[in-house]
């Protein structure tokens, strides 16, 4: 791993963050988990969208992946609504255990865990790439 990766991997403390997260909702179900999830994605995608032009023209490509991003962006701020309503009280902070639903149970975990293992390394090579960019 070249140098400048192990930094990324220091500033995106992932570890750290997500054994804070813990300790401030608990262990999270993998379906609100996946839902947290594409709530990110989706503010990832807006912000991209927010830092390039939107294409004009007869430029299929560019205008179906803005297209696309503005469906992840939707998806993710929709997803950030429900989490927020289902999971959190007025202030923002988490419901108590005994007030929180039961989502969707996960019957194939390691099938899940297969898909998460292919998901991961996107996240590195995501913020790889913006480093570069911004070189």
């Amino acid at each position: 791993m070249s140098e400048s990766r192990a930094r990324t991997e220091g500033r995106l403390g992932a570890v750290e963050r997500a054994e804070s997260n813990i300790e401030k909702w608990g262990n999270q179900t993998p379906t609100v988990l996946l839902l947290a999830l594409a709530e990110e994605v989706g503010e990832i995608a807006d912000a991209i969208m927010e830092s390039h032009e939107k294409p004009e023209g007869d430029r299929y490509a560019s205008n179906l992946a803005y297209s696309r991003l503005a469906d992840v962006r939707d998806a993710g701020f929709e997803s950030r609504e429900f989490l927020e309503s289902t999971f959190e009280d007025e202030t923002g902070n988490p419901l108590p255990d005994d007030e929180v639903p039961e989502l969707l149970k996960t019957t194939s975990p390691m099938e899940v865990l297969d898909e998460v293992k292919d998901a991961a390394p996107l996240v590195f090579q995501l913020a790889w790439a913006l480093e570069e960019a911004d070189r």
